[in-house]
Parts: structure tokens; sequence; C-alpha cells
């Protein structure tokens, strides 16, 4: 019986890593084994059977798939306004070693999106933002996933944490703490992991052992005192602010030659110093994705509670311990990217017809599979 559970990720397995088989036509195979094998070998009745696989599509939707959408959008109007390659200056101005600037991005800058925000933000954004600045994408996925393999636990300002407190009836900042003692080694191995995986190797951690080191216990050490001692909400939201400034300053205070293999092309002499006022426009796209998910995160309770108000309460699946599925449509992620990215296009100058264009062929590229 574990074997015919496990059949569909089996399949998805096969099909994707081995088969080569494109996700939008593996995907729904997988979906249909997993619907026979609950019909015809769990004795689910196929109503409850369709109303599972009709709540699984809600919540694949909204508020995943809107996280994503809006993300590449995000990511494709900083390029068509020109600020990404403003954004590619200045990081590279940090340090000139691709696996460095990585490791700021997917490892600093996606636990900070996780930690904030969850539901898939802390993939996308770094994602889409590497591969822009010319990482390969399948491994750039790849080391975001890894990135993003430990820090889950306290996603979405701690909500994980914080249910099943709730749920159990433990104390949050007790179940925070174990939490983060059985994370810690992973904490520590997963920026190692992320290096050899956008190296090509484990040659590719020589040169920057020692900032590969560090960033896993600035997310370490920060995430056990701080659940210790505030409880499960920031452990991962602070850490993520320390790890990053542990690389900026580490890659200051220690110059050195980048390993030709993993070094940015970029024409140093010709390369103009970016302002601090040029800086603040490239990024001003990121700058408000992150003030609008943290001023209407659960830290702000006046703002998050009217908007998380906002609300349709829909039964969908019908099988033994239903609940109704609420649709939650200001107060998520997705809609935040959407408003911070419009408004953030205006700031760089962008009209509005060429946002509107810019979200079109995000959405038409998405939908024919082009992306």
């Amino acid at each position: 019986m574990v074997i015919l559970a496990l059949l569909p990720i089996l399949f998805l397995i096969v099909a994707l890593g081995f088969l080569k088989m494109a996700g939008w036509k593996a995907c729904p195979i997988a979906a249909i084994i997993a619907f026979v094998v609950a019909v015809f070998c769990y004795n689910m009745s196929v109503p409850i059977a369709i109303s599972a696989a009709l709540e699984g599509v809600a919540l694949a939707c909204w508020p995943i798939l809107l996280v994503i959408i809006m993300a590449l959008f995000a990511y494709k109007l900083t390029v068509a306004t020109g600020s990404l390659e403003v954004i590619k200056q200045m990081l590279t101005t940090v340090s000139e070693d691709k696996r460095v600037v990585f490791l700021l991005i997917a490892w600093g800058f996606g636990t900070f999106m996780e930690g904030m925000a969850g539901f898939g933000t802390a993939v996308a954004i770094p994602a889409a933002m590497l591969v822009a600045l010319g990482y390969p994408p399948i491994k750039t996925i790849v080391a975001c996933l890894i990135s993003n393999a430990v820090a889950p636990s306290f996603g979405s300002i701690g909500i994980p944490t914080t249910t099943m407190a709730a749920v159990t009836g433990l104390d949050s900042s007790v179940l925070a703490t174990k939490v983060s003692i059985v994370s810690f080694i992973p904490d520590l191995i997963a920026p190692f992991l992320i290096v050899i995986c956008i190296g090509g190797g484990i040659k590719a951690i020589k040169g920057v052992g020692i900032v590969t080191l560090l960033s896993g216990l600035a997310l370490a050490i920060p995430e056990l005192f701080i659940s210790m001692t505030i409880g499960a909400e920031l452990p991962v939201m602070v850490s993520s602010i320390i790890i990053m400034a542990v690389i900026v300053l580490y890659s200051r205070a220690c110059k050195s030659t980048s390993n030709p293999e993993y070094k940015f092309d970029i024409d140093a002499e010709n390369q103009k110093a970016v302002s601090f006022g040029e800086g603040v426009k490239a990024a001003m796209i990121f700058i408000l994705i992150f003030v609008f998910l943290v001023g209407t995160s659960k830290l702000f309770p006046f703002i998050n509670g009217p908007l998380a108000s906002i609300k349709t309460t829909v039964p969908i699946y019908a099988g033994p311990g239903a609940k109704p599925y609420t649709f939650t449509w200001v107060a998520v992620p997705g809609v935040m990217i959407f408003i911070a990215t419009i408004l953030g296009g205006l700031y760089q100058g962008a009209s509005i017809g060429k946002i509107a264009q810019v979200f079109k062929d995000n959405f038409v590229g998405l939908r024919s599979g082009s992306e």
C-alpha cells in the first residue's frame, strides 16, 4: 500500500528526471494516477476524490501559482526598465565571485523572503534575479530549492511553527527552540550544497569555504538564540539580515582575486559607479515588495487584520475532516508583489502601457510554456 501511495511521486521522478517529459504533461498524468489509486486502492468515492482534486487546484492557484506569476512579473519589469543591469553592477561591487553573489541572493535574500512571505517567494524571486544575472536556469532553481530547504519552519513570520504550537497546545517558544536545534546542522550544510550545486562540484568550495561556513553560522546561531528568547515569529527573518551583512562585510574585508572560472564577465574599466539614488531607483520594486510584505504581515496586526478579513470561504473538499477552503483576496504575497511591481515600475519610469505589455507577455509566455 505504501508503494501505491508513492506511485504518483515515483512517476514524476521517472518522467521528469529520466524521460525528460515536460512538466505540463507529467503532472496531469501523476494527478490521474493519484486519483485512480485513491478510488480503487483506498476506497475513496469518485465525488469525494473529485472534490479533493478541486481543492488541490484551488490551493495551487491561490496563493502559490499567484506568487510565482507575480515574482516573474517583478523580475521581467525590472529587466524591461533596465534596472537589473544597475542591480548587477551593485552586486558585483560586493564580490566579483559568482559563488559569493549567489550565496548573497539565494541564501541571504531568499531566506529573508521565506521568513517574511513564504509561499514560494523564497525560490521564485531569487531564482528570477539570478537567472537574469546570467546563472544557468536549472542549476539556479535547484540551488534555490536547496537554500529554501531549512527555513520554511519559520516561514511567513513563523506561521508553520506557531500553527503547530496552537494545534498541539505546546508553548511556541519551546517548539521553536526544538526546531532550531534540529535545524542547526542542516543550516550549516545547506550553503555548502548551494555552492557545490551552482559551482559544478565539490571543487567549487575552494576559495569560498570560510564565507560559506560563516553564512551558515549566521543563520544557525541567531535562529537558535531568537527562538529561545523571542519566539517563532522572527528567527529566520532576523537571521537572514545577519547572513547578508556577514557576506557583504566578509567580502569587503577579504578582497581576493576571484577564480577566473567563477568570475563575473564584466569590463571593470568601463563599469560606471552606481550612486545611492540610482541604486534605490533600480531596486525600488524589490524595496516595495519588502515594505508591503512586512507591512501587511502579522507583525502589524492593525493592518493585517482588516486586509485578512477580505476573504471568501468555500466548501470544496467533501470527505472526512473536511473544512471550508478560504480565499484571502488581499493579504497574500502575490497581491502585494503585484501592487509593489506596478508602483516600482512607475517610479522607474515605465509607462502604464509598458507595464501592461510586460504583464501580458509574462502571462502569455507562461501559458505557452516558453518560459
